[in-house]
């Protein structure tokens, strides 16, 4: 998710611009294609807020059009923020038979009612609410 902060008055973009965590701009969802070095811009979707489909549910859609030929060439991995840790996300790329590493939120529930803060080690393999298959839980300290 990105967004282009917007200041002042823009009648032919007013549809396009929103308030998005406080931050007023136009919130596009990108697909970046990353390989060795390079990381190019490939896609993206305006996120026009609340009643309109979710930044998850675009990214999905970015992801599904990624052609055929790129996915048999490439070992493809989906690396996204915490906003794109929804069981509707993560359930849509295993469907895709691709493999994603994104952020969730602290406070996630478990299966069995736990909730994410309360495990102590990482590595755990886990069952997150909503999903019927295990997650592996990874966790950083940036010091």
């Amino acid at each position: 998710m990105t967004t282009l902060e917007k200041r002042g008055k823009f009648k032919a973009f007013s549809d396009l611009i929103s308030v998005f965590h406080g931050k007023r701009g136009v919130h596009l969802v990108v697909l970046y294609l990353v390989v060795g070095p390079w990381r190019v811009p490939w896609s993206f979707r305006v996120y026009r807020g609340k009643g309109q489909p979710s930044a998850a549910h675009l990214g999905l859609t970015l992801v599904r059009q990624l052609p055929k030929w790129l996915k048999r060439a490439f070992n493809v991995r989906v690396l996204a923020d915490t906003a794109f840790g929804s069981v509707d996300f993560l359930q849509g790329i295993r469907k895709l038979k691709l493999h994603a590493i994104t952020g969730v939120r602290y406070d996630r529930k478990l299966s069995d009612g736990w909730h994410l803060f309360e495990l102590r080690k990482p590595g755990q393999r886990v069952h997150l609410q909503g999903l019927s298959y295990p997650v592996t839980l990874a966790w950083f300290y940036l010091t």
